[in-house]
């Protein structure tokens, strides 16, 4: 066996480099982990973009044709094949997502108390009405919920003389549509920063962390990793639902008394 004469990681997390190097105090957990690297003295790391990171190419989804032509997942980035002093290596300035970093960051109680202080006037000032001023916190069942939107979404379209379904039964379109309202709700409640970034064309943090887009339909999605796996819509570009949400509160309970059912 060759005798290891350097450590050289590539690291795709740009803001672990960050962590890296730095003398201010982190968060607990990140502090323990980089304490722990830190013991290894002779350890140099590399930032690899996402555009250059073998493991992506997989992870993300892609044909075995496609993957028998792919330089990249057979050879890795180019610059791995050249001399050592050639490579990549990009200062921590560089690569330095300032956001991700500052949330592992230490604060004052007094800079916590202004951002909560911010962060409730936001909400306060962005009241949007419930579909049809129904109130989710009432309601123990996901289907109930949906089921008495979709009956109050028909008698409102009767009222209007709009042709509606006269059967006892709500058809699944009529499901659809009421759960869709309650979907498109809670995100124009919690992300309408987000909308607007995107309408006008404008940088947010949360939207570059999650690939967010709006989708043919309206919804906020998430683009990842299974945007070209062969999966349903749902599993490749889920929807974004913010915790905290009644309504989020009942699907999680939805999908996990089902298995019980």
């Amino acid at each position: 066996m060759y005798p290891l004469k350097r450590y050289i990681f590539g690291q795709t997390l740009s803001v672990f480099l960050k962590w890296i190097s730095t003398k201010k105090d982190l968060g607990v957990f990140v502090k323990n982990r980089i304490t722990e690297i830190k013991i290894h003295k002779d350890v140099k790391f590399l930032y690899v973009s996402t555009k250059e990171n073998p493991a992506d190419v997989a992870t993300r989804g892609t044909s075995t044709r496609l993957l028998c032509d792919n330089s990249l997942w057979w050879h890795g980035p180019e610059w791995l094949l050249s001399d050592i002093h050639q490579w990549k290596i990009f200062t921590c300035e560089d690569v330095l997502a300032k956001q991700e970093y500052k949330c592992e960051l230490k604060v004052g109680k007094k800079t916590t108390e202004s951002s909560a202080l911010l962060c409730t006037k936001e909400i306060e000032g962005n009241q949007i009405e419930t579909p049809y001023g129904i109130q989710c916190k009432n309601f123990s069942s996901y289907y109930k919920l949906i089921r008495v939107t979709a009956w109050v979404e028909r008698f409102i379209s009767r009222i209007k003389k709009i042709s509606v379904k006269t059967s006892k039964i709500l058809t699944c379109e009529e499901l659809k549509i009421a759960e869709e309202k309650w979907i498109k709700f809670v995100q124009r409640r919690n992300y309408s920063d987000i909308f607007s970034a995107i309408y006008e064309n404008k940088p947010n943090n949360l939207q570059n962390q999650l690939g967010l887009f709006i989708s043919d339909d309206g919804f906020l999605r998430c683009k990842g990793r299974f945007e070209n796996a062969d999966l349903s819509e749902a599993a490749r570009i889920p929807i974004l639902l913010p915790r905290g949400e009644d309504f989020t509160r009942l699907i999680i309970e939805r999908i996990h008394k089902r298995p019980l059912s």
